[in-house]
């Protein structure tokens, strides 16, 4: 029996050779935080130099799924916009986007698109692919109106995974 017990310590001694490296588990280190107004976004600095806190539309977090974008004008804008007009800019944006998240016509399109063997989609379209055709046709008309002349430009938000809509300078 010890003899059993001593080829089962020494096969475990020559199983762990010299040459194996264990590295302790520890816990993942986070990353340093960074404030968002160190970031930086400048196409052209000799014309703007903007933060990146100053140039962006947020999104409103309201701890439910909605994406819905603050009525807030960003630093960028205050000289050229008033409070009313983005905030009723933002309205119309913000209704659209509520309509293509309506429970009821995403129900109608998934059961018309099962019963019809998924032709429904590529024969009518989806409820929420007509809405954001209407949410860019918003974006650009609110691009064109207000923020083209004054030399500003939007990065769709399709880009940042609507986490916020981007306000750009436009390079001439």
């Amino acid at each position: 029996m010890e003899d059993i017990a001593n080829d089962i310590d020494n096969s475990s001694d020559s199983f762990h050779d010299k040459t194996t490296t264990f590295i302790p588990l520890t816990p993942l280190r986070t990353p340093k935080a960074i404030s968002i107004s160190d970031l930086t976004y400048s196409d052209d600095t000799s014309r703007h130099d903007l933060t990146r806190e100053g140039n962006i539309i947020d999104r409103i977090y309201n701890g439910r799924e909605d994406c819905l974008f603050s009525r807030t004008v960003p630093n960028v804008l205050l000289p050229y916009i008033n409070h009313e007009t983005f905030a009723s800019q933002m309205d119309e944006l913000n209704a659209t986007l509520k309509n293509a998240m309506n429970r009821n016509y995403g129900f109608v399109d998934n059961l018309m698109t099962n019963l019809t063997f998924q032709v429904w989609p590529l024969l009518f379209g989806t409820h929420y692919k007509r809405c954001m055709k209407r949410f860019v046709a918003q974006l650009d008309r609110f691009e064109e109106e207000f923020l083209y002349p004054h030399g500003f430009r939007l990065i769709p938000p399709e880009y940042t995974a609507f986490m916020f809509i981007e306000i750009v300078p436009v390079l001439k």
